[in-house]
């Protein structure tokens, strides 16, 4: 029997992953697969977030941009099969957030911080930034992303993995 859509996205989807987090083939070939997830099932939009932050930490703020700018348009999957509601929630948008901020576009963004910032468990830290318009990308990284050292504790425990 063959696969579903959705397992064959995932599946893609997790073999970028892997790349990334071993790192064994380079960032570009995570980038490559990711982008291969993304362009299998567009309506997606967990690969596009590692996409949107890997370009940023590259420093290429532009297309960092127009990869987590889908967020505004793309609609949050209602009942599909490895989900990560936090992608959609909490990560692309702050990903957007910063990609307007390093291209000097605040009011763009103003929509999706006022959003987080209603999110009661988020860290006090990000929401401070956040509030003051001065989040970098290395409290965002420190505090608030999945591949962070330290605890996520505003969050239940593997919200970033899949449901």
């Amino acid at each position: 029997m063959g696969c579903s859509a959705e397992e064959t996205w995932h599946d893609l989807y997790a073999k970028a992953r892997r790349l990334e987090e071993s790192g064994q083939e380079g960032m570009w070939s995570a980038v490559q697969h990711y982008a291969e997830a993304y362009d299998f099932m567009p309506s997606r939009l967990e690969p596009v977030a590692h996409l949107a932050r890997l370009y940023r930490m590259a420093g290429e703020h532009q297309t960092a941009y127009e990869l987590s700018r889908l967020i505004l348009d793309t609609p949050r999957p209602q009942s599909a099969a490895h989900f990560e509601a936090a992608i959609y929630d909490v990560i692309l948008p702050l990903e957007f957030i910063l990609a307007c901020r390093a291209l000097g576009r605040h009011e763009e963004c103003r929509p999706l911080v006022d959003g987080l910032l209603a999110i009661a468990n988020l860290p006090d830290s990000i929401k401070a930034a956040l509030h003051s318009g001065c989040l970098t990308t290395m409290e965002w990284d420190r505090d608030v992303h999945p591949r962070s050292r330290l605890p996520l504790a505003f969050v239940s425990p593997g919200w970033w993995e899949v449901v």
